[in-house]
């Protein structure tokens, strides 16, 4: 059985970082989490606690995969190929390949 403290602890982690990415940048935290403006408007503004009850009221992940289906599958097969489509997808830029 799934321990839902897991999952939201996940989720709490992803929105944590998104907030702090839509803090410094707005454009490259909805790039890099594909979450809407608005979403990431509230979220760079709300407080921790509003933010870990925001999960605990969810019982599952608050965030899906940034990379489609066939890429994820590819992922562990050909991480350069993947890394490749994520600079096509504008998740990452090409001066951040070596990164």
């Amino acid at each position: 059985m799934i321990d839902n403290r897991n999952l939201q602890r996940l989720s709490q982690l992803y929105l944590y970082t998104a907030r702090e990415i839509a803090q410094d940048d707005m454009k490259t935290a909805q790039t890099v989490t594909g979450l809407p403006v608005d979403f990431l408007s509230w979220l760079r503004d709300a407080d921790l606690n509003a933010i870990a009850n925001a999960t605990e009221a969810v019982p599952v992940l608050s965030f899906q995969p940034r990379l489609p289906h066939h890429l994820l599958s590819r992922l562990l097969k050909s991480p350069a190929e993947v890394n490749d489509a994520a600079v096509m997808l504008g998740v990452k830029t090409d001066a951040s390949l070596t990164d």
